[in-house]
């Protein structure tokens, strides 16, 4: 179990999901040094809410990670604004929709934004 998901499952949403919320406010950025454990709790939080909208953003947030370790020299700066600037717009609506269906479709659709960017560099 992630030491992440140890904040605990009660409590206030904000509380619960404030690896996320981090993300929301400031992009990747601000959330660089944290992506792995982030992805991670993703995918403890979904197992333990059974919502889909939480592996999908474990998988983005992996792939993020991955893509800006790999990338010689590092990941573009360009690339990486446009991803801080459509996870700050996008993401908060992933995370406060209340129809799981349609919060996982944010999520794919958010989640696929971010690779086709991945992959203009």
């Amino acid at each position: 179990m992630s030491p992440l998901l140890h904040m605990g499952t009660s409590g206030s949403h904000r509380s619960d999901l404030s690896p996320l919320d981090e993300l929301a406010e400031g992009g990747v950025s601000a959330a660089s040094p944290r992506l792995t454990a982030t992805a991670d709790w993703c995918h403890d939080w979904a197992v333990v809410t059974g919502q889909s909208r939480y592996s999908i953003l474990g998988e983005m947030l992996a792939d993020l990670d991955e893509w800006w370790d790999d990338e010689p020299g590092g990941a573009p700066t360009e690339i990486i604004n446009q991803i801080d600037r459509l996870i700050i717009r996008d993401l908060p609506g992933v995370l406060s929709e209340v129809d799981l269906p349609t919060a996982a479709r944010l999520a794919a659709t958010l989640n696929a934004s971010v690779i086709a960017l991945m992959r203009s560099s």
